[in-house]
């Protein structure tokens, strides 16, 4: 039998190619074969923590952990697809981001 961990964690670096202002990352669920709701996601960074549900500030070169909190009985084979969303103002219109793809499989 598959031993499933109760979570995922993935690390995370700020990467920008010039100075900007912060920006703010949201994780999302996309697809997959169970639901992860909002108080599965977890952030944080050096001196902030955000979650559930939660929403960071990240700049170049800030670093930052990601976990996902998962439910219990998952089979063999189940799996997530979770983007992580970055913007400098998830209020504008139109609104622009950026979508970092994460994925988690269980054997």
């Amino acid at each position: 039998a598959n031993s499933v961990p109760a979570s995922v964690t993935f690390d995370i670096t700020g990467w920008s190619n010039a100075a900007t202002s912060a920006w703010t990352l949201y994780p999302v669920q996309t697809v997959g074969t169970f639901q992860l709701s909002s108080t599965a996601f977890s952030l944080s960074a050096p001196g902030q923590t955000a979650g559930p549900g939660p929403t960071i500030s990240m700049n170049n070169g800030t670093t930052a952990t990601l976990t996902i909190t998962l439910p219990s009985g998952l089979a063999s084979g189940s799996y997530a697809a979770v983007e992580l969303l970055s913007s400098q103002d998830f209020q504008a219109t139109p609104l622009t981001y950026n979508e970092w793809p994460l994925a988690i499989y269980i054997e």
